[in-house]
Parts: C-alpha cells; structure tokens; sequence
C-alpha cells in the first residue's frame, strides 16, 4: 500500500517529534578523554552509507588496531563493530519509514552489499524483520 504525500509529511512529523522528546529528556554521555576517539565516532556518522573497517578508523585517527577496540570497549561498553551496526540499523529504520526503498537498496544505502546479513543483523537488534518492522509502523 503507497502512504499519499500527506500521510508521509505526518509520519515524519511525528518521527520528528519523537526524536525531540528523547533529545530534550537524554542524559549527556561523559566526555571522552581522547579526541582521537571522537575522531573515529565522526568518521562512523559521517560514512555510515559506506563499509567502515576498524583497520581504517584505527589508520585515520592514529591508533593500533587493538588499541581502539579496548579503549573503545572501554569507553562505550561495546566494540567498534558493535557500534557501527548499531548506527547502521537506526540509518535504516530511518529510513524505512521514510522512503519507499526496496529492502535491498536500504542494505546498500547503509553500505551493507548483502542483504541477507542486513535482514538478520535488523532481525537480531530490532526484533523484526526490515519488511515486517515498516508494515507494523506504516500499516
């Protein structure tokens, strides 16, 4: 079923309004120590369309390897890998409400070639599958 033109404006009004609320109501997260890590947290958001590889966010913010994946583990609780899946799935929600793209072509546009491992990946953090999460949301 296509949503009209205005059913879309409102949904991403209230996608919008959504997201203000936990803005206003979150709690800051402490400031990071190393810049360097901030350095790797901007490269994830600004390539979150891409394949991001750890080796390559060591190289740009000038860190080994292991040592970003412990101060990283360290400071977020999670690995690299973890973190950038996670981003990659919130891009993607976004985005299935917000467009009409095919569940392959939201793979791509989260730098995921295999859309397979993209619907298990969502499967496995949200619950439901791409396709079953933007039924349940758009109708």
């Amino acid at each position: 079923m296509k949503m009209a033109s205005y059913e879309r404006l409102q949904l991403h009004g209230m996608v919008e309004i959504l997201l203000s609320y936990f803005v206003k109501h979150a709690h800051p997260k402490a400031a990071f120590n190393d810049k360097r890590l901030t350095t790797v947290l901007d490269m994830i958001q600004q390539n979150i369309n891409k394949r991001i590889s750890i080796e390559d966010l060591a190289a740009n913010a000038c860190l080994t390897k292991s040592y970003l994946i412990r101060t990283f583990r360290q400071t977020l609780g999670i690995s690299p890998l973890q973190y950038i899946n996670h981003k990659k799935i919130q891009h993607a929600q976004t985005l299935l409400l917000g467009s009409e793209m095919s569940i392959q072509e939201i793979a791509q546009a989260v730098g995921m070639d295999d859309s397979s491992y993209f619907i298990r990946l969502f499967k496995k953090q949200i619950g439901f599958t791409p396709q079953e999460y933007r039924k349940r949301l758009i109708g």
